[in-house]
């Protein structure tokens, strides 16, 4: 048996560590077994330690400053049981520690991770905490644009996304088709050149940044005697579409749940205690509130209702034909990279957004590749083609955890899904 540790949040959110000793030390000095980062100052150099004791599994507090928490409450020792959560300070980062057979362990580094909104299992997203959580420090979905919504994406039922690894497969002979195009042919005349291309893009953000917008969930869990057994907030990126107040998203943003089998494992309801959204260039004491209008799991893709501010910016243009999207095309999309985290560091009181310049790399009947990492945080941003127009919208970020020099792959969803679902109204 080993013991899986899977990063809940910090600035390890989403990365999954698997260790096979009888000792495993916990804290931010680099001689620990588990390392956290600078960022995760609820974290002591020699925070805690992990025991193996027979057949079972301790953890005790090393006397740290803030404290270690198991489900919530504070401990100096105590047995650990599958599925329990451990945390490194009242706000600090949160583990899921559980134990498995060596056998299962080449399927968990087999997992399409990306950073993990950090972790990388099917999509990230991303996310500060807005209030003090009672269960510890809020779950990074939206920054990690989704790891752990990543692999879910992939095994979910729709057909496009079940064909994503036949996908992934002929990237490389797209490739090199692409590049035996470019030697035998040559490039079209019609290809901009760097300078035109910049200052095309550099208009598109201009004229719809404001119509983009961060959104933040914060959430707790609920046990069966409808005790609260942790909390979470939940960020990721939004724009605006319709000038009555609907605001296109993911799904996996404002019901992250839906996506996370760790969450999942808790056998919890989950309660929404708010969601709001921040237009960009405003700041959190302008944040409005939200609900959910309308969502599809299947597609992830959600329409949040809001009551809409006197002028509301919307993006200036929408484009559901996937068809006029090409292998090649320029694109470019606009959003929060690490939500609120990103904004408090570098000391910012208003929701700045983020600019991006890619490529299309692939596109199918309901997914939109791009040649680009995605960070938490950026999942539901627009997606701009070269005209200004929104095909779509970032939903994912897949890679291969087994292989630190793999490149990232992002993932967008055709922006006609999240039309369909206003349209229905």
């Amino acid at each position: 048996m080993v013991v899986v540790l899977t990063h809940l949040s910090g600035g390890q959110s989403g990365q999954t560590e698997v260790l096979e000793k009888d000792r495993i030390r916990l804290g931010r000095a680099l001689d620990n077994d588990v390392i956290f980062t600078s960022q995760d100052l609820r974290a002591s150099a020699h925070h805690g330690e992990i025991l193996r004791e027979g057949d079972q599994y301790v953890v005790q507090d090393l006397q740290s400053t803030n404290g270690t928490y198991v489900n919530g409450a504070r401990v100096e020792r105590t047995t650990l049981r599958d599925g329990h959560i451990i945390q490194l300070g009242r706000k600090g980062p949160q583990l899921l520690f559980e134990v498995r057979p060596r056998s299962e362990i080449g399927q968990l580094n087999q997992k399409p991770w990306t950073k993990g909104t950090t972790i990388s299992q099917s999509a990230r997203l991303m996310v500060e905490p807005v209030s003090e959580p009672l269960g510890g420090r809020s779950r990074r979905f939206g920054l990690q644009t989704m790891q752990l919504a990543i692999e879910t994406a992939v095994n979910r039922s729709s057909s496009g996304w079940r064909r994503l690894v036949v996908i992934l497969t002929l990237l490389t002979v797209a490739a090199l088709g692409a590049a035996l195009y470019m030697a035998v042919i040559g490039p079209s005349p019609s290809v901009l050149s760097p300078a035109e291309s910049a200052k095309i893009f550099s208009s598109i953000a201009e004229r719809n940044q404001s119509a983009v917008v961060l959104i933040r969930l914060q959430f707790e869990l609920v046990d069966q005697q409808g005790d609260v057994i942790s909390e979470g907030t939940n960020e990721g990126t939004g724009f605006a579409v319709d000038p009555r107040g609907y605001i296109a998203t993911n799904f996996h943003i404002v019901q992250p749940w839906e996506f996370d089998e760790q969450l999942k494992k808790l056998h919890a309801q989950p309660r929404v205690r708010s969601l709001t959204v921040i237009f960009a260039d405003h700041t959190s004491r302008e944040a409005i509130p939200a609900t959910l209008y309308r969502g599809s799991k299947e597609s992830d893709v959600a329409i949040l209702a809001i009551t809409p501010p006197p002028e509301m910016p919307l993006v200036k243009g929408i484009e559901t034909d996937i068809s006029t999207v090409h292998q090649g095309d320029e694109v470019a999309f606009i959003g929060f990279p690490y939500g609120s985290d990103l904004l408090s560091t570098t000391r910012q009181d208003r929701a700045t957004t983020t600019f991006k310049r890619t490529t299309v790399s692939k596109v199918a009947r309901d997914l939109i590749q791009l040649d680009t990492s995605i960070q938490t945080g950026y999942s539901g941003s627009p997606i701009f083609n070269r005209d200004g127009k929104v095909i779509g919208v970032v939903t994912a970020e897949i890679k291969d955890n087994a292989d630190s020099e793999s490149l990232s792959i992002g993932l967008g969803t055709p922006i006609k899904f999240a039309m369909e679902l206003l349209g229905e109204g």
